[in-house]
């Protein structure tokens, strides 16, 4: 008896400490995903709307400074919404246009 209780309790060490190992692992991969996810989702966001000032731009609608609100009148987008935080942007917020390079002052 007393020997099977041992291999009992062995099995439970191994199996208990491939579980830990396995948390060691997916827990930081998780994490770095799920940042990594978040910052794409922004960066995609801010990329999505100065692609617009700049088509906007490049149209003669609009000028070298242009609002959101400018944006939203000109029917370029749709009110533009943080993706991280869920608020929405304030409709004065800039977008400035030097040449290609669209800067989002926001």
């Amino acid at each position: 008896m007393i020997i099977t209780e041992n291999k009992s309790n062995n099995r439970i060490w191994i199996l208990a400490t491939g579980v830990i190992i396995i948390l060691l692992i997916a827990i930081p991969a998780f994490i770095k995903v799920y940042n990594k996810h978040r910052i794409m989702l922004y960066n995609s966001t801010i990329d999505n709307v100065k692609y617009k000032a700049l088509k906007c731009y490049r149209e003669d609608n609009c000028g070298t400074t242009v609002t959101l609100q400018e944006l939203y009148d000109l029917r370029y987008t749709t009110t533009l919404v943080n993706p991280l935080t869920k608020e929405i942007y304030d409709s004065n917020t800039t977008l400035t246009i030097e040449g290609d390079k669209v800067t989002f002052n926001g």
